[in-house]
């Protein structure tokens, strides 16, 4: 059987029209929008604060962070979808803001809407060790998980907030150098109310400038990271003092090694043998602080990267406050033991 021209042009015409229908229904079907990627989590990148380290300074040696109590703190987050891409909220979304230990003078900052990060600034109002900070986003069941800085085996940005910090000291290389920092009229003495303070001695200076700083120590007995001292006398106290230095040309050796005499008030240090106070130290910079042990000699240490009490050069002055020779081939971190 046939059919007429007119018939058959008539199919041709509503095949094409056909194809074209399913064809433009695959195109849209490809671009049809993706599914919703709302964030499920925030996580904690980077912790910093406004202080300019001078350029040198070893890395291992330097804290995660350096700032003093007060210093603002800007806390740099993401947020991630199911999948773990980066993803943004559909509207401005309040962030808050918690810290393990101290104070913060803000709790709060601001995601805005279509952005895959948020910077949120705060402070610590008072000097504290090892603070670990909590990031969340919005509230009720669908808010997603808070980021922290500190995840055991993952991620530790946690950092000490400082009592105070010097401006960068110019040392020059290769010539002598000295500096006092904390206590009374930049350590000449130590006193009750800030009894530990230190004295760096650089004989050949140093080949950057000088960061000096004193924090807190850790009243709670349990501490290992930078435990107060307790003196003969029942006094619980001290302090964490730091000095931060590239070695000179000509490097400090365990034979011509740098000083640091830490000073500590009566109050705290008075009675019984020197020996029986010792300094402990880390030479990291977020390390915990541990017993340094005696040197075999005078002005002689008994290792490379092995930092040693002085008890030849080390005294107590005519008020009765102890000074101990600490003796180091690089920067440190140290406190009364």
């Amino acid at each position: 059987m046939s059919f007429p021209a007119s018939s058959r042009r008539k199919k041709l015409a509503l095949a094409i029209a056909a194809g074209l229908a399913v064809a433009l229904s695959g195109a849209v079907t490809s671009a049809a929008p993706a599914a919703n990627t709302a964030p499920v989590v925030v996580v904690v990148d980077s912790v910093t604060s406004d202080v300019v380290i001078p350029s040198g300074l070893p890395g291992a040696a330097l804290p995660y962070v350096v700032v003093k109590a007060g210093g603002t703190i800007r806390v740099t987050v993401s947020f991630l979808d199911a999948l773990g891409q980066p993803a943004a909220f559909t509207k401005d979304t309040r962030l808050t803001v918690s810290s393990n230990v101290g104070t913060l003078s803000s709790t709060t900052g601001l995601a805005r809407a279509g952005e895959q990060s948020a910077v949120v600034a705060t402070s610590l109002t008072a000097p504290v060790n090892r603070v670990v900070l909590t990031v969340g986003a919005g509230s009720g069941p669908k808010a997603p998980a808070a980021g922290t800085s500190y995840v055991p085996g993952v991620k530790d940005l946690r950092f000490d907030v400082l009592s105070d910090l010097s401006p960068a000291l110019t040392a020059t290389n290769g010539s002598a150098f000295a500096a006092g920092f904390g206590g009374q009229d930049s350590c000449v003495q130590a006193t009750e109310a800030a009894p530990v303070c230190e004295v760096v001695l650089l004989p050949r200076g140093a080949g950057s400038q000088v960061l000096l700083s004193v924090g807190v120590c850790d009243t709670d007995r349990t501490s290992t990271y930078a435990p107060c001292f307790r003196g003969a006398k029942g006094v619980v106290g001290g302090a964490v003092a730091q000095a931060l230095f590239s070695q000179p040309s000509s490097p400090y050796e365990v034979d011509s090694p740098a000083t640091i005499i830490v000073k500590c008030d009566k109050t705290l240090c008075g009675g019984g043998s020197i020996r029986g106070v010792s300094v402990i130290y880390s030479l990291l910079g977020n390390g915990s602080l541990a017993a340094a042990d005696a040197c075999p000699a005078k002005n002689t240490m008994a290792a490379p990267a092995t930092p040693c009490v002085d008890y030849v050069q080390s005294k107590r002055d005519g008020s009765g406050d102890t000074h101990l020779y600490l003796l180091t081939d690089r920067d440190i971190r140290t406190g009364i033991g």
